[in-house]
């Protein structure tokens, strides 16, 4: 631009943003003809959470691509590891789940096989928030299955039937990290260790 004579060039450019380049034009925040320069092709990428078929692929592929660099050979991972994955809701997209794997892979040393508690603690902390409070309903479908379900248990053996859900899904989540258990649930080592001792529960996840 600006220029007295004409240059020839052969390139391709790709831009990506996550962006609403319509509404930024209108809002006068973004270049109209950059716009029309930009967009011979556009085509509109849903979010990881909305393709979660795509995740174990991409997992796979970034882990061995990555594999060499953090640790000494080509690693796996758990069936738990992909079902933590693919649960997460990736707000971050496909750049943040790239970053979990290289956490993965740095925290996991030289275990050949990635588990849930490799991933990132944020990342262990939601997911164990939104196991915990996934199956919570409503007062009116509980009392819809009161009528029509039987009688409703006892206050405390309802309360313990939950203490022990919790728990055993504080473990999958944490792959029995007793630490990240005692952080996520608030309560004390010794407290821990009793709910294990009265559930029969194991730090190994089942």
């Amino acid at each position: 631009m600006g220029g007295k004579k004409d240059t020839a060039s052969d390139f391709r450019l790709i831009a990506a943003t996550n962006r609403n380049i319509d509404g930024m034009v209108k809002d006068g925040t973004f270049r109209e003809d950059v716009l029309f320069r930009l967009q011979t092709l556009a085509i509109q990428v849903p979010a990881l959470r909305d393709r979660s078929g795509d995740i174990r692929d991409i997992a796979s592929f970034y882990l061995a691509r990555l594999s060499g660099k953090y640790g000494p050979g080509q690693k796996g991972y758990s069936p738990e590891f992909l079902e933590a994955i693919t649960q997460y809701r990736w707000p971050g997209n496909v750049r943040e789940l790239i970053h979990a794997i290289e956490s993965a892979l740095s925290s996991s040393y030289d275990d050949p096989t990635l588990f849930p508690i490799h991933l990132p603690t944020y990342i262990r902390s939601r997911l164990a928030r939104a196991s915990v409070g996934g199956d919570r309903r409503t007062s009116h479908e509980h009392d819809k299955d009161g009528a029509t379900g039987g009688p409703l248990p006892q206050l405390k053996a309802f309360i313990e039937s939950a203490e022990k859900d919790y728990f055993e899904r504080l473990i999958a989540i944490t792959g029995g990290d007793i630490q990240e258990i005692c952080r996520i649930s608030g309560i004390t080592r010794s407290n821990v260790y009793a709910r294990f001792k009265k559930y029969n529960l194991s730090k190994t996840p089942s």
